[in-house]
């Protein structure tokens, strides 16, 4: 943390430096510094200011970056479908990859063929754990071609053993009429 400090504060003085030569200021006082004159009333300003908002700036990019959880669902698991037109649930499998500690996930997987639909391949574009909730983004694959969609889910405990979501395909991309529907996870030991 200390050098995150020292570093947001240089780079602040360092704006401030350049700042204070290029702008006017109608500031009292004005010394000499190694790379000129720094006029301070407007240097002071400009140092707070640019400190603020570089500290701040950094702040919510590291708790984003850092966010952890202790919600673990990195491993293999079984995929069932359930569309929500209720015809024949669809069974695949799919590999949740996820950092130790990390909110953010990633699932990769495969659905097998039914009488009605062909087999189709997925991942997640973007995977997010919050509190006990958990949202993906995915793009699947298959040979009417692709879609995307969005599937909200939640999890029991800190290491589950079944995961249920409800799925929601983007509607002018859903080439398979299976627009919404539920899933579940279930782990494979």
């Amino acid at each position: 943390m200390f050098w995150n400090f020292f570093t947001i504060s240089l780079l602040s003085l360092f704006l401030t430096v350049i700042f204070s030569r290029y702008l006017e200021s109608w500031a009292e006082g004005q010394g000499s510094v190694f790379v000129g004159t720094v006029r301070y009333g407007g240097a002071v300003g400009i140092y707070v200011i640019c400190f603020l908002l570089l500290f701040g700036s950094y702040t919510v990019l590291l708790d984003k970056e850092n966010a952890t959880t202790e919600i673990v669902i990195a491993g293999e698991w079984t995929l069932k479908v359930f569309p929500g037109d209720n015809s024949e649930m669809r069974v695949g499998r799919a590999n949740v990859l996820q950092k130790a500690g990390s909110e953010h996930f990633e699932i990769i997987g495969n659905l097998e063929a039914s009488k009605m639909r062909p087999s189709l391949s997925f991942k997640s574009l973007s995977g997010v754990i919050h509190s006990r909730n958990l949202i993906f983004v995915y793009e699947t694959s298959s040979s009417k071609g692709q879609q995307l969609g969005v599937a909200l889910g939640s999890v029991s405990s800190n290491v589950p053993t079944k995961i249920r979501a409800q799925y929601y395909d983007v509607v002018d991309r859903d080439l398979d009429k299976d627009s919404a529907g539920r899933l579940e996870l279930i782990r494979t030991p």
